[in-house]
Formats: C-alpha cells, structure tokens, sequence
C-alpha cells in the first residue's frame, strides 16, 4: 500500500530520464515485496505465475519549460512501464497508454506551485551565476532576484532548485539532485548546501565531484538529503 501512495517528482525533468530510472527503481521494490509475500504464503497455485504489479506511472511528476521536452517525457514514462513490464515479468496490461498530461506539464519551476511528492530528484539546470543574464535576459534574472530576495549573490542558476526542493520536503521524504560542483563553495554553497543544512535539511549521501555522464564538459556534485535525521 505504501509503495501505491508514493510520489516521485521532477522538477527539471527534461525528457524524462530521471523519471524513467526512479519509476523502474520503484517497480523493482515492488517486485522484491510481492516475491517476500508470496514466499511467505507458500501458496503452491502462486507459485511460477507473473506477478501484478500496483505502482503506476501516475505516480510521477515532472515540470519543465520546454513543450518538446514534456511531451518526451510522458512518452519516456511510457516506455519505463513497458520495460518494467517485460524485464519484471508483470502481468499489468500495457494499453491503452496512461495519460499523464496532469502529471508532468509545462511550467517553470521557479515560479509555479509544485506537486506534493515523497521524492524530489533530478538535475537542474547547469547554469553559472555570471551567465544568468546573457542566457536567461534581464527581466526574467530581475524576476528571479525579486522572487528570491533573500539570495544577495548571483549564484549558479540550480541553486535555486535546492532551496525550493527543501521548502517543499516531507518531513519524512527524501530529495537527491545531480548539480554542477560549483555549489560545494562561495555563494552557490551558501544559497544551496548551506540553506539546506540551516532549514531542517540532512545531507547523508553525496558526492563532492565527478565528470558529467553526458555530453556537457563539466564537473558535477551529487546531493541526497532527508528532513528527518539519517
């Protein structure tokens, strides 16, 4: 039942890859419970039959700016399902498609409410402080400044994901996001690791540096933290 209620959101999830791996990791926990269950029952009539899975993808949530890159997305949880499906051995039906159109939508995150979840992941976007302006135009940076008044620097445009994702943390959930590794000091640290930490945040998993899996040259820090105490 509690894997049925929980809710994983993305808050720049782009073409979804972060909702694709979380919502194959939940199916995975859910099948690991279904076998512990049926081995306890030691029910011969069970026993070599595919098991039915509760966890669906309207259990995901996503927000993004780009219309191309949600609409990617909704087909990417389409496809976690079915890879689940086949690699699980579930006997959910696979059509029709779900609609997630409620689900993951078109918004930007740091002016819009965000759904209530249990799980807060992904990567911001990758964006130094002194870049906001050129890339992002003046009124929208004024914008941003305005909204975040307390913020005093520039700072590395993701910084503002972490403050909002530890705003918006149950107190028994989880938020793990992938940043650039410019937020381990200065005046992104402060307006991210160091807000976390000063407003009930735990950080009890991280990785201070690593190269980009992707194709982007850059060097990225990796944050998982809990309001409850590790």
């Amino acid at each position: 039942y509690a894997l049925q209620q929980f809710r994983v959101l993305d808050p720049a999830c782009g073409s979804g890859n972060f909702l694709y791996m979380g919502y194959n990791a939940l199916k995975d926990l859910e099948a690991k419970a279904l076998k512990q269950i049926q081995d306890r029952r030691k029910a011969e009539a069970l026993k070599g039959q595919a098991a039915f899975g509760f966890v669906t993808t309207n259990q995901f949530y996503g927000l993004d700016t780009d219309a191309f890159a949600v609409e990617l997305a909704r087909v990417t949880l389409m496809i976690a399902r079915k890879v689940a499906h086949d690699r699980l051995g579930l006997t959910e039906q696979e059509l029709p498609l779900d609609n997630l159109d409620k689900n993951i939508v078109q918004a930007d995150a740091l002016f819009t409410e965000w759904p209530e979840a249990d799980a807060i992941i992904g990567n911001p976007p990758f964006l130094g402080g002194k870049h906001m302006r050129l890339n992002l135009g003046d009124e929208y940076v004024d914008r941003i400044f305005g909204r975040y008044s307390d913020v005093k620097d520039s700072v590395d445009f993701c910084a503002y994901w972490f403050r909002l994702a530890n705003e918006r943390l149950k107190e028994n959930g989880r938020a793990g996001l992938v940043a650039t590794n410019s937020i381990r000091h200065g005046k992104s640290r402060r307006a991210s690791l160091d807000y976390v930490v000063d407003n009930g945040g735990h950080i009890h998993s991280a990785v201070s540096t690593q190269p980009w899996s992707g194709e982007a040259k850059v060097h990225v820090s990796i944050v998982n933290w809990s309001k409850e105490e590790p």
